[in-house]
């Protein structure tokens, strides 16, 4: 059944791209703006054959990696600290309820004052916005744990730190993996959003520069690579998903 609908994608996406190509060869759409996919193929191979857009993935895919990596290593044990605990809950979330809703963008001029135009302070920015939606959904996991599962715990003897880390850590797991999902999209975005804004290198550098000097072959090479660099890693992250998820998706199928 996968194979089925992994090949009708592959038939959907080949006919798109060979309608955008009679559409744009056809004069449909201004090769100046929408060049046809054959010609964004060329640039893309082209760019990665001399190592420019390679030289930028790498950076781009290390930023959004350690972000990331520091959003989850910051917004898991905050968010299962403030489920566990309401007291801690209580005082914090005035704090939370400000920071929670301010645009990273809005952020990133005091990050340029305060850390510079540096890795550091792309890694600081990616972190703070995909951190909140690591948190918050760590955080709704465990305070919404069936209270049935935590009464059968007791009826069973199950307290303190043992009640957590045997029931209210799996049963919130699902909904901390939702989160890990879709920071890590809200991490490339930041990153490719740092990049342009900045101009420091990476993807999102390379699309600025490419689009400024009407180079548009090359501009949407660089749009395609994000698109496929976030492609890769959200099927990385479903295959790790799975494998530590298997238990739960065996029990919701049973």
């Amino acid at each position: 059944m996968r194979t089925e609908r992994r090949t009708e994608g592959v038939i959907v996406l080949a006919a798109i791209l060979l309608g955008l190509e009679w559409a744009t060869r056809g004069g449909l759409f201004p090769p100046a703006y929408v060049p046809p996919p054959s010609s964004i193929f060329v640039s893309l191979v082209g760019g990665l054959v001399s190592g420019e857009l390679i030289r930028h993935l790498l950076i781009t895919s290390q930023r959004f990696v350690v972000g990331y990596t520091v959003a989850s290593l910051l917004g898991i044990p905050l968010g299962l600290a403030l489920g566990r605990w309401s007291l801690l809950h209580a005082v914090l979330e005035p704090l939370i309820e400000f920071f929670r809703p301010i645009p990273v963008v809005a952020i990133l001029p005091i990050a340029m004052f305060v850390l510079g135009l540096g890795n550091i302070m792309a890694y600081a920015v990616i972190a703070f916005g995909s951190g909140w939606i690591v948190l918050l959904h760590t955080m709704d996991g465990v305070r919404g744990v069936d209270p049935v599962l935590v009464d059968t715990g007791r009826t069973f003897g199950t307290r303190g730190a043992k009640m957590f880390w045997a029931i209210m850590l799996p049963a919130a797991a699902p909904q901390i993996f939702t989160g890990l999902r879709v920071s890590l999209a809200i991490s490339l975005i930041l990153a490719i959003v740092i990049e342009l804004i900045v101009g420091f290198g990476g993807l999102g550098a390379f699309i600025g520069t490419s689009y400024g000097a009407l180079r548009v072959p090359d501009t949407y090479a660089g749009i395609v690579l994000v698109g496929i660099l976030g492609y890769v890693m959200s099927r990385l992250f479903l295959l790790v998903e799975g494998r530590v998820m298997a238990w739960h998706r065996g029990s919701t199928a049973r």
